[in-house]
């Protein structure tokens, strides 16, 4: 089956959605997203999240993926959850404290 250009962009995003709302609260812990929890997600999306940079296979016994540093923005900015303040709110916070930590240092050692 074959999809047109709008069409696959729309599973794409919806993808993205739809693995940021499974990731929920846990926006900073190690992810990863089954294959077999996102029946919706057609096979030629995870083709293109993955040769696009999106999602990282993490070759496994199982279909297994992670976002990539660049996926995981995207997703944030597909899902509007970039645009909540609330979570804005928790990102300003966790900034704060790493540039506390690092206040004063002149190496990376």
């Amino acid at each position: 089956m074959t999809l047109s250009p709008d069409a696959s962009r729309r599973n794409i995003e919806e993808a993205l959605v739809s693995f940021i709302k499974a990731l929920g609260e846990g926006w900073l812990s190690a992810f990863y997203i089954m294959r077999s929890d996102f029946p919706d997600v057609l096979p030629t999306t995870w083709t293109e999240l993955t040769k696009s940079g999106l999602l990282k296979d993490m070759d496994m016994n199982v279909e297994a993926y992670q976002f990539t540093p660049f996926g995981y923005v995207k997703a944030l900015k597909v899902s509007g959850r970039s645009d909540d303040p609330q979570f804005r709110g928790k990102l300003g916070d966790l900034c704060k404290v790493l540039k506390v930590s690092f206040k004063g240092r002149s190496d990376f050692a």
